[in-house]
């Protein structure tokens, strides 16, 4: 497999696609590595960022809330938004993130999300569910 920080600059071309993929985390390190990131590129630099991630909450939580039902069901929709209205006071709780593509697998560089737009056009084109570990 190429080099995935060479391939995002386009210095490597590489293309794969997922049909589905399934994580086990823990939410804090899930939004650290997966979503931080990409939202911290988004944030002013010389200016309060609360009201920019509070309108990125907003808008993704419309996202969510405008899936069809064959993407997500109510639970997970009511899971993801509970995850993006605590953001950012995580608490460590545990799940499983399950994600289908809806029809043809998915070009592995649609993952690699760099705006809302992106995030909200993947979110339409898959199936999602999300579910806390059962306990031990």
């Amino acid at each position: 497999m190429p080099d995935l920080g060479l391939a995002r600059t386009g210095a490597v071309p590489f293309d794969f696609a997922l049909k589905g993929l399934t994580l086990t985390f823990e939410e804090k390190n899930l939004v650290l590595a997966f979503l931080l990131p990409g939202m911290l590129n988004t944030l002013p630099y010389d200016e309060d960022p609360e009201p920019h991630i509070a309108a990125g909450k907003a808008a993704f939580s419309a996202a969510i809330e405008t899936l069809p039902a064959a993407s997500a069901d109510g639970d997970t929709r009511a899971a993801l938004l509970e995850l993006i209205g605590r953001f950012p006071d995580l608490d460590g709780a545990s799940g499983i993130l399950d994600l289908q593509s809806a029809s043809d697998p998915l070009s592995v560089q649609r993952f690699l999300i760099q705006t809302p737009e992106d995030f909200f056009a993947l979110l339409a084109d898959m199936r999602i569910n999300l579910a806390p570990l059962p306990a031990p």
